[in-house]
């Protein structure tokens, strides 16, 4: 298990101050690990409230999955779901500024409440760039959204860059 490099980076998106405190308590709680069932990819294990959010990076195609699951026996808390996400995109951020490439997450639910979800508050934290619904191929089967957020390295502002943007 590796150190947790994303505990102290602080959420510097308008908008975003009011989670920080817990999206940092989160952050520094976050276990990572390799994945068991793939040794290439990196599994980082993130939990708030009765949530719990396996973010799973694929070093070979820059690739974010993640898949959120509730403890049934956990303690509810207050916008647990929109906390635990805006600690992922952070994680997710972090990462590739530290990788210097374009990574690329997709949420990918047939769960309604998932959907209206990232449509409505995930649409506030991750500002997707695309959504795409895949109608089912039989019978009986609800359909699959696709969210899509690209992630792009931030370029960081040397003074001597701003001095000459002056």
């Amino acid at each position: 298990m590796e150190a947790n490099p994303f505990a102290a980076v602080p959420d510097t998106r308008r908008g975003h101050e009011k989670f920080e405190p817990t999206v940092s308590a989160i952050l520094r709680e976050a276990v990572i690990t390799p994945d068991s069932t793939n040794r290439d990819r990196i599994k980082y294990l993130l939990y708030y409230g009765s949530k719990i959010l396996e973010i799973f990076f694929h070093p070979d195609t820059n690739d974010f999955v993640g898949i959120i699951s509730t403890d049934d026996k956990a303690r509810r808390l207050p916008d647990e779901t929109s906390l635990i996400y805006a600690a992922g995109h952070r994680l997710m951020a972090t990462l590739t500024n530290k990788l210097k490439e374009e990574t690329r997450y997709n949420l990918i639910t047939e769960n309604t409440k998932l959907k209206d979800w990232a449509l409505g508050k995930g649409s506030g934290i991750f500002k997707w760039d695309a959504i795409k619904v895949h109608e089912p191929e039989s019978e009986g089967k609800r359909p699959m959204y696709q969210f899509t957020k690209i992630f792009r390295p931030q370029k960081r502002r040397t003074a001597s860059a701003m001095a000459e943007a002056a």
